[in-house]
C-alpha cells in the first residue's frame, strides 16, 4: 500500500526501495519458520528432482517404444 502511494507521488525510488525491504522481509520470515520446522532440511531436493531419475525414466520409454515398435 505504501508504495503505491509513494508511486503515485512520482517516488518510485523509494517506492522500489519499500518494495525490496518487504520482500527481503518477507524472505527472512520464511527462512526463520522453515528453520523451524525442520533445521535440515533442504529445499534444493524439493525444487528440482535429481537429474539421474530423469535420464533413467528417457530411457526406460525409449526402451518401451523400441519394444513396441518391434512388437509390429
Amino acid at each position: 500500500m505504501i508504495a503505491v502511494i509513494l508511486h503515485n507521488q512520482r517516488r518510485e525510488k523509494e517506492a522500489r526501495l519499500h518494495i525490496m525491504a518487504c520482500i527481503h522481509a518477507i524472505m527472512k520470515k520464511m527462512e526463520i519458520l522453515i528453520e523451524d520446522v525442520s533445521p535440515k532440511l533442504d529445499l534444493s531436493t524439493h525444487l528440482a528432482p535429481p537429474q539421474e531419475e530423469e535420464e533413467e525414466e528417457e530411457e526406460e520409454e525409449e526402451e518401451e517404444e523400441e519394444g513396441s515398435s518391434e512388437e509390429d
